[in-house]
């Protein structure tokens, strides 16, 4: 069972965060991290602002 369904199914917010990070061959957008694996500023910034989102 996927997440989304587990989060529906216990009346919980759910926010795919992955299309909003995976850059080309499914990594990390290189201009949302400085070494491949961890976020830079921007990429804190893309986070907050799609967790405001379902606010």
């Amino acid at each position: 069972m996927v997440a989304a369904e587990v989060s529906n199914q216990n009346n919980l917010s759910y926010l795919n965060l992955y299309d909003s990070f995976v850059g080309e061959n499914n990594k990390l957008r290189s201009n949302l991290t400085f070494d491949g694996l961890h976020l830079n500023t921007e990429g804190y910034r893309l986070w907050g602002s799609l967790l405001q989102s379902i606010e």
